[in-house]
This record gives structure tokens, C-alpha cells and sequence, in this order.
């Protein structure tokens, strides 16, 4: 099971709420770590885009004056599964600085599932209508996001946690 992260904008309910809802798959992804300045400017980022680009070519000009060719390929792959590990995140902040606003968690087998759950809850309807997919696959879930929390290491727990 993936984990999506659910965007909104706006406060408004209804059928435009749905069309108003960016979701967002949480994890590795391969294609942000194979080209990571093309998929970060396919998504919007910009200055991100500009940055691991400067960042990149700064490594290889280092690595070439330096003698240090190996060293620098290797200090680029690690900036490469960098933007392949946190590339969503990049994403979601940069969502969060154009004013939309997470409203909850989705874990589902693919996006599709998701925009099926997202929608259900949206619509109002009952979570585990009976369909094809509710006998073979576990129920999916939907986390509103916690207010008031704060961050804890490991072994502690968050306010308002049972």
C-alpha cells in the first residue's frame, strides 16, 4: 500500500471541492531520481530545478579540477536519490506556499484507488460501499491531519495521542 497526501484549496464543499484537490503519492520516485532537474521543472519547481542543476554541474567542475571524478559521481548520486526520496516533498511545500492546504492522508494501492477514496469521502457516502475491490484488498483509510501536535524522536508520543 502507497501513501498519498491530500491537497486542497479553498473551503468550499460541493462537486467543486473535488476538482479543487491535488493528491500526491508519498515515496521513492525513479523518474525524479533518473532526471532529477527535468521532473522537478515537469512539476513547477523552479528554483528547485535551478539549484540541483548549479548544484550538479558544481560537482562535476569540482570533481574535473580537482582530480576528484570519482568522488564528485558519487557525491551527484546522492543528490540524485535525494530528489528521488524528497522530490514530493519539494512538491507539497511548494503547494503549501501557493495556499493550498493538506486535509488528510489516503493509503491505497495506486492513485486511481485514491481518487476513489478521496471522492467517496468527499461525496459524503459511506466508506465501504460494496464493489469489486472491498472482498480483495484491505479497507482503505483516510487520516485527518492532527492540529496541535508536535514533533517528537521515536520512543515519545504526540499530544492527544491515546
Amino acid at each position: 500500500m502507497a501513501r498519498f497526501v491530500v491537497f486542497e484549496r479553498g473551503e468550499e464543499s460541493g462537486p467543486d471541492r473535488l476538482a479543487k484537490t491535488r493528491i500526491l503519492r508519498d515515496g521513492f520516485h525513479f523518474w525524479a531520481f533518473l532526471f532529477s532537474p527535468i521532473w522537478l521543472l515537469w512539476n513547477g519547481l523552479l528554483i528547485e530545478a535551478v539549484i540541483i542543476f548549479a548544484a550538479e554541474f558544481g560537482l562535476a567542475a569540482l570533481g574535473e579540477v580537482t582530480g576528484y571524478g570519482f568522488t564528485a559521481s558519487l557525491l551527484s548520486l546522492l543528490v540524485a536519490i535525494y530528489i528521488g526520496l524528497e522530490g514530493v516533498t519539494l512538491k507539497a511545500a511548494s503547494l503549501r506556499r501557493r495556499g493550498w492546504r493538506e486535509s488528510g492522508v489516503v493509503e491505497a494501492d495506486n492513485l486511481a484507488d485514491a481518487e476513489v477514496r478521496v471522492g467517496v469521502d468527499m461525496a459524503g457516502e459511506e466508506s465501504s460501499a460494496p464493489g469489486p475491490l472491498s472482498d480483495t484488498r484491505p479497507m482503505l483509510t483516510w487520516t485527518q491531519p492532527r492540529t496541535g501536535a508536535t514533533p517528537a524522536l521515536g520512543l515519545l508520543g504526540y499530544t492527544g495521542r491515546a
